[in-house]
């Protein structure tokens, strides 16, 4: 299971007496160490909302719900990953393309890819698609790769329409 963001941890308990508290941690090595996500929270106080925010990326995270007389009631059993990282846009460079009308020009562009540490390759939208008619001047293309876990990431590349091409003169028939 992955988590990104805000999410409940829940326990249950038949022990306990009202004033009773717990402390909610999490670890990575399978609790040869932990570190700690709340202290004090009462023992009946499940679910207990825990923004993942202030956790690093990485895998085989398990959690544990231990009383005040530290006694773990709950614990997870199964590894979960934490993503609050958005995805890697790769950089688009500056594309340049001659006008065709005075319109501009239809401009087409290879979509940058995007990866993400959890997810692998996630999906990019662009802000002006390719294959559309670009206004001669220069326009900013944004590109958004948003991954599972709501963590999204902007990448920006310029397209530049150019006139570059000298008006043709026909010359016609002397005149008498």
């Amino acid at each position: 299971e992955s988590l990104g963001g805000t999410h409940s941890i829940t326990w249950t308990s038949d022990v306990g007496v009202s004033g009773d508290t717990v402390s909610i941690v999490y670890s990575t090595n399978n609790f040869s160490s932990q570190s700690l996500i709340a202290s004090g929270v009462a023992f009946n106080a499940s679910p207990f909302s825990w923004n993942t925010a202030s956790v690093p990326d990485g895998t085989a995270y398990k959690i544990k719900v231990i009383d005040s007389s530290l006694l773990v009631f709950d614990g997870s059993d199964a590894n979960f990953t934490v993503d609050n990282t958005a995805p890697t846009i790769a950089v688009h460079a500056p594309v340049t393309a001659e006008a065709t009308s005075a319109s501009g020009a239809v401009v087409t562009y290879t979509t940058p890819t995007a990866t993400d540490i959890v997810d692998g390759s996630t999906a990019v939208t662009c802000s002006l698609a390719s294959g559309s008619t670009f206004a001669i001047g220069t326009a900013t293309v944004t590109c958004t790769s948003t991954d599972a876990h709501g963590n999204s990431a902007n990448s920006t590349f310029t397209v530049t329409v150019v006139d570059t091409t000298a008006p043709v003169i026909t010359s016609h028939a002397d005149v008498n």
